[in-house]
C-alpha cells in the first residue's frame, strides 16, 4: 500500500484514512476535506482552517502536496471556484461528502501531462497469505474443543479481514465517484467562465474592428492636433499674452461681440 507522507491531522494527509478522524478516546474529529482530483484520495485538515482565508489553505496545501500556489484551483459544488481573499468558511464545503475538489493546473495546461504514479495511492488489500495453512490445518483435525477453537479463531480473523476490505472496496468506489463529481464540476465551471470569456471576447474585437476602421482618421487627427499645437505654440495669441494686462478677458470679449451682434441686427 503506497501513501504519500505528512501529518495526519492539520495539513496533512491521513495515513490510515481513518487514523487521522478520530481521536485518542475514539471520538470522531471534525475535519476539513479537501478531495485531490488528480490523484484520487483525500487530504484532510484541522476544521480551524474553516476560519482563515483561502490563500492560507492553499499554503498548506502546497506544504503538503507541493502544488505550486499559482497551480492550485479549488472548486466546490456547481463549478463555483474559491477565492484567496475569503474565508474559507463563505463556502459551504468541505465535509467528506462534499469536499473541497483541488486541481493542478500543470497537468491541463499540456495535454500530454499525466499525473505521476507516485502521488497516487494504491490499496493492495488485506494480505490473505499465510491463512491458507492454517485453514488447511484447521480442516484436517478431527471433531475436538481444540478444532473447534481454532476454526473458530479462524473464522474470527476471516471476516476481520473481510471487514478490511470491504472498507477498502467502499474507500475505493467513494473515491472514484467524488473524482467523476470533480471531473463534473470542473465542466460546470468551464461553463460559467467560457460564455464570459467569450462576451469579453466579442467586446474586444468590436472595439478593435471600429479602430481599424477609423485609424486612418485617428491617425490624420493625430498629426494635424500636433500640427495645431505647434502653430499655437508660436502663433499670433502667444505674442498678445506677453503684452500682459492690456490682454481684454473672456467676459469682455463675449460682451463686445454680444454688442456688435445686436447692431448689426438692428442695422437690418
Amino acid at each position: 500500500m503506497t501513501r504519500l507522507g505528512g501529518s495526519e491531522l492539520v495539513g496533512g494527509r491521513d495515513g490510515g484514512r481513518n487514523k487521522g478522524r478520530r481521536s485518542t478516546d475514539g471520538k470522531k474529529i471534525m475535519m476539513l476535506h479537501v478531495f485531490n482530483v488528480d490523484a484520487g484520495n483525500m487530504l484532510f485538515f484541522d476544521v480551524l482552517m474553516c476560519a482563515e482565508l483561502v490563500s492560507v489553505l492553499q499554503e498548506h496545501i502546497f506544504n503538503v502536496t507541493k502544488i505550486p500556489i499559482n497551480k492550485q484551483v479549488l472548486l466546490v459544488s456547481g463549478g463555483i471556484a474559491l477565492l484567496p481573499t475569503q474565508r474559507v468558511c463563505a463556502y459551504p464545503v468541505g465535509t467528506d461528502t462534499n469536499p473541497i475538489f483541488l486541481y493542478n493546473k500543470q497537468y491541463y495546461l499540456h495535454p500530454g501531462s499525466t499525473v505521476p504514479l507516485d502521488l497516487m495511492v494504491l490499496e493492495d488489500g488485506p494480505e490473505l497469505s499465510d491463512l491458507q495453512d492454517e485453514v488447511d490445518e484447521g480442516l484436517a483435525l478431527g471433531d475436538s474443543m481444540n478444532a473447534l477453537v481454532l476454526r473458530a479463531h479462524l473464522a474470527f480473523r476471516l471476516c476481520g479481514m473481510s471487514q478490511v476490505a470491504l472498507q477498502a472496496c467502499q474507500r475505493l468506489v467513494h473515491e472514484q465517484h467524488l473524482q467523476h463529481q470533480g471531473f463534473m464540476i470542473a465542466i460546470a465551471n468551464m461553463s460559467l467562465t467560457v460564455p464570459g470569456a467569450k462576451s469579453k471576447t466579442e467586446e474586444f474585437l468590436t472595439v478593435l474592428q471600429e479602430f481599424l476602421e477609423k485609424k486612418a482618421t485617428l491617425f490624420t487627427t493625430d498629426r494635424n492636433v500636433a500640427a495645431s499645437s505647434s502653430y499655437a505654440a508660436n502663433g499670433p495669441m502667444l505674442r498678445i499674452q506677453r503684452l500682459g494686462n492690456n490682454i481684454p478677458s473672456t467676459l469682455d470679449i463675449f460682451n463686445a461681440s454680444k454688442s456688435a451682434i445686436k447692431s448689426r441686427l438692428a442695422s437690418l
